[in-house]
Formats: C-alpha cells, structure tokens, sequence
C-alpha cells in the first residue's frame, strides 16, 4: 500500500445514510501526513499490512463514531507515519475524532479487553 490514506477510502458510502441523517460533517484525509522524507519512502516502497484487520478496526471505530455522534456533530479522521525503517516496517498513527457522547473512565479501562462491550444505547 503506498497511500496509507486509501485506507479510509470508501466509508463515506458505506455510512452515508447515518451522515445524511444526523448531518454530520466529515473530514477524510486523501494524503498521508508526516515528515515528507518518510512519505516519499512510503509512496516508493510501499507498506506491508494487514488490510483487512486494519479495515475492520477502522470500520468499528467509524461505526461508533457514527452511530453515537450527535445531530450535526463532526468526525475528522487522519492518519500519519511516525517512523519507517529500512525493513519496511512503520509505525503510524491514526486518528478518528468526533463530538460523540464520549466514555467514561470505567469505560475507557473496558475498551480493549477481549469480549468487552461498552454500550450506550
């Protein structure tokens, strides 16, 4: 993959209906940010991931940056090489932030442990 971007690509369909209803505004990243030496070696060479599990996680996230958005709230999401060593591997951070309902301390502890729900219907 050499545009982690693309990675977002393609929710703005899938989760169109929850936008349109709700109106929120979305922002989505068409280009990779970070320093341009790291996205040059990335556009060249390209990235090794796991597309699949990244976009589920991704999917998940946004899922719930829809659903427990509020009526005209925002998500803006980005993504962003950190480091990229020579083997190909890097390290990336990808932000999805929205005017949600947030979570609560208790929640957050629950929020990657395997088998955890935090539900706020």
């Amino acid at each position: 993959m050499k545009e982690p971007a693309l990675l977002f690509k393609g929710f703005t369909h899938l989760f169109k209906s929850h936008i349109e209803q709700k109106q929120i505004t979305l922002e989505v990243p068409f280009h990779t940010k970070g320093p341009p030496e790291l996205v040059e070696k990335v556009k060249e060479r390209g990235l090794k991931i796991e597309v699949n599990l990244v976009y589920q996680i991704l999917y998940n996230v946004f899922f719930n940056a829809c659903k427990f958005n509020k009526q005209e709230g925002s998500i803006e999401m980005g993504i962003e090489i950190l480091e990229f060593s020579e083997e190909g591997k890097a390290k990336l951070l990808i932000e999805v932030k929205d005017t949600g309902i947030g979570m609560d301390k208790a929640q957050k502890n629950k929020l990657f442990k395997l088998f955890e729900t935090v539900r706020q219907d």
